[in-house]
């Protein structure tokens, strides 16, 4: 179990154990559901399965984007 500190502005920061453990990386993203008694639960949030995701991803700088099968 990991002991964490609230700062004075309420913020917590988890370790990098935590963050490895979940599959974190910076900018991600988590959702915290309240549980009953006080407790939580994390978990990293995954992107949905939205096609316009992917869109760009192939793009290389100073190249053009891959065939969009638009014409």
């Amino acid at each position: 179990m990991a002991t964490l500190t609230i700062t004075s502005k309420g913020q917590v920061t988890l370790r990098k154990d935590i963050l490895a453990h979940l599959g974190l990386r910076p900018g991600d993203r988590i959702d915290v559901e309240m549980l009953p008694e006080g407790r939580i639960e994390v978990r990293p949030m995954r992107p949905t399965d939205d096609i316009s995701a992917v869109f760009g991803m192939l793009k290389q700088p100073g190249r053009p984007a891959p065939y969009s099968g638009r014409h």
